[in-house]
This record gives structure tokens, C-alpha cells and sequence, in this order.
């Protein structure tokens, strides 16, 4: 009668989230409602009744669109990430990081030689 219950309870939480939410989401669900229940027990109930999350992938800004009708630059190193002195060969890596006000990007640039940090830029 209990799995019952809870199978009803999971049931109309798990389609308010829009089938994605998984046996853990479901379990702080229900926990913040003065139940509590294991995770293992949670995915049982789950499975018993066929209620399958769906995987939703993570949306990722796109920071450069390449042009077919530009030159691309030469690859000047060739994988060849070994320096015999510093200052000879520098990387440059860019990368963007989502935050509550919108997207900041960041840009370092690596000494190949010290492997240090000769500069960045938020």
C-alpha cells in the first residue's frame, strides 16, 4: 500500500518537471514535503512503473562560427608542445563561464617553457 501511495505521489512530480527530473530530484521532492525514502527505492518505484527521465543536454553559447571563405592560420606548432627556453612559444585558450549576470569569457595565455600563466583576460 505504500509503494502504491508513493507511486502516486512521484508520478505527477515527475511530469510537472517535464520527465526529467530522476530518482534523486524526486527524492528531495518528496522530502520537502515530510517523506522520506531512499534513492535506491526511489528508482525502483521508478522503474516499476516505467517513468524513464529524459537526458537533457546542457546548452553551450557558441563562441565562433567559422567562414569557409577565409584563410585558416597555419598550425605554426604541429603538436609540438616542448620549448627549450622561455618566451619561445606561447598557447592562448579562451573559454566562457555562465553566471547570474550572463556569459564571461576568458582568455589565458601559457608559456609552453614554465608552463606558467604569462597573462589572462576576463
Amino acid at each position: 500500500m505504500e509503494d502504491a501511495l508513493m507511486k502516486r505521489m512521484i508520478e505527477p512530480i515527475f511530469k510537472e518537471s517535464k520527465q526529467t527530473h530522476g530518482a534523486r530530484r524526486l527524492q528531495v521532492s518528496l522530502k520537502r514535503v515530510g517523506i522520506n525514502t531512499s534513492r535506491r527505492r526511489m528508482h525502483w518505484l521508478m522503474n516499476e512503473d516505467g517513468l524513464v527521465p529524459k537526458q537533457v543536454n546542457r546548452w553551450h553559447k557558441q563562441t565562433t562560427k567559422a567562414d569557409e571563405t577565409h584563410e585558416k592560420a597555419p598550425n605554426l606548432l604541429d603538436q609540438d608542445f616542448s620549448a627549450d627556453y622561455p618566451n619561445q612559444k606561447w598557447v592562448v585558450d579562451i573559454t566562457y563561464i555562465a553566471t547570474k549576470e550572463g556569459w564571461l569569457y576568458l582568455a589565458v595565455l601559457l608559456d609552453l617553457f614554465s608552463r606558467a600563466i604569462v597573462g589572462w583576460s576576463m
